[in-house]
This record gives structure tokens, C-alpha cells and sequence, in this order.
């Protein structure tokens, strides 16, 4: 059964880790279950760029999850993660 980590390549699933983990230090989570029911996690691309990524990487990793469903605009305002990521991400955290 394939999941929507399956279609990330190998950066863009380690961004994606970073931005779940960056979920869970701002809601005091050890493990991506711990979201569940938490109803916005939110995810900024200045995250990367505190991972040591330049601007341009972190832009482009940006675009890529969008495109892909992995981060979303919610309302015009902030990028949220989107829930299957987190949840696709909990067994084998």
C-alpha cells in the first residue's frame, strides 16, 4: 500500500521529517500520533533555513511540497502540514 511519502525523493522526505518534528517541539509531542487532534500544525520554510539550509534549497523544497500535497496555504495566510504526512510518518518514527 503506498503512502504520500512514497513520492517524495530522499531531500524532500528529510525536509518533511524536519517540519513534522518542528510540529512537535511547538506543541510538546515526542512522536507524530501526538498531533492527532491538534487541529493546525503549522510549518514555515524559515524552519529550514534554521537546519542549515540556504534560501534558495529551502525555496525550492517549499515549492516541491506544495506542489506534492505536503504543505498547504490554509486560507491565504500560513503553510500547515498536511495531516497523511504526519500520520504516514508515525510508524516508523
Amino acid at each position: 500500500m503506498s503512502n504520500i511519502l512514497d513520492t517524495l525523493t530522499e531531500g524532500e522526505l528529510k525536509v518533511a521529517r524536519i517540519l513534522v518534528q518542528e510540529c512537535l517541539n511547538g506543541m510538546g509531542g515526542k512522536r507524530p500520533s501526538d498531533l492527532d487532534g491538534d487541529r493546525f500544525t503549522w510549518a514555515w520554510a524559515d524552519t529550514l533555513i534554521e537546519h542549515g539550509y540556504s534560501r534558495h534549497e529551502a525555496a525550492g523544497f517549499w515549492s516541491s511540497l506544495e506542489k506534492k500535497g505536503i504543505i498547504y496555504h490554509y486560507e491565504g495566510k500560513d503553510y500547515v502540514v498536511n495531516d497523511e504526512v504526519w500520520q504516514a510518518f508515525d510508524p516508523i518514527w
